[in-house]
């Protein structure tokens, strides 16, 4: 406990004793470790997101498409992020879109480049209203005070970790890494045709403070470093 006096209401390890409830009915487990004058360590383990991964291979095998489990395996960690980390209630997830004809991509959208076996672009928007939430929240500032700068650089880490946490579900049995590239920003909108083996998947997360738009183009090879066609693809 932080607290230096114990009352009724604190410092009696209530809070922990709801937690270890809520993760026990989830199927989960936690656990408490400690080293007296130095610190503890609390320990939650959950089997929600490795239970819908291993559900998302089964549906790869079945669908041979890898890109789509890749997408819904994004969406869910995005989700599991705006509520766990951004303490987000109102959640929605929209069906995902395969097989696009076009796509459009707004000014400030973050992309990284995601190599085999997937080799695609992915590409997150978050909307103005909920990146400044976000900022805000994390850096604890007002609105006022928090930058154009501060919610690039939320964006940017954002993808980081979500990216990084689905491609490490995905590769659980793997001997290799997924390499992810540096994210990078768009300086403008554009929209981007599907032009021959090109594939465009995209889903939506909508929040009570703006949306998350997420893009998988297919296969990266097609496009440059601002994702644009190179001219041997087109």
């Amino acid at each position: 406990t932080t607290r230096d006096e114990v009352t009724e209401v604190s410092g009696r390890g209530v809070g922990l004793a709801a937690t270890r409830n809520e993760v026990e009915k989830l199927g989960g487990s936690i656990t408490v470790s400690s080293t007296p004058e130095q610190g503890m360590c609390i320990t939650i383990r959950l089997p929600w997101l490795l239970e819908n991964t291993a559900k998302l291979h089964t549906e790869t095998e079945q669908s041979k498409d890898s890109t789509l489990v890749l997408l819904d395996v994004l969406k869910q960690h995005t989700y599991a992020y705006l509520a766990n980390e951004g303490e987000l209630e109102d959640i929605r997830l929209a069906p995902n879109q395969a097989d696009m004809a076009a796509i459009s991509l707004n000014e400030s959208s973050v992309y990284v480049r995601i190599e085999a076996p997937y080799e695609v672009w992915v590409v997150f928007y978050f909307e103005q209203p909920l990146l400044s939430f976000l900022a805000q929240t994390f850096l604890d500032q007002t609105e006022s005070q928090t930058s154009q700068e501060d919610c690039a650089d939320m964006a940017a880490e954002l993808i980081n970790i979500i990216v990084g946490l689905g491609t490490q579900d995905l590769n659980k049995n793997e001997e290799h890494s997924i390499l992810i590239s540096t994210p990078s920003m768009l300086n403008k909108s554009k929209s981007i045709e599907a032009i021959g083996s090109a594939r465009f998947y995209a889903s939506r997360i909508q929040t009570q403070h703006g949306d998350v738009q997420v893009y998988v183009m297919a296969p990266q090879a097609l496009f440059d470093e601002q994702l644009n066609y190179l001219e041997s693809s087109t």
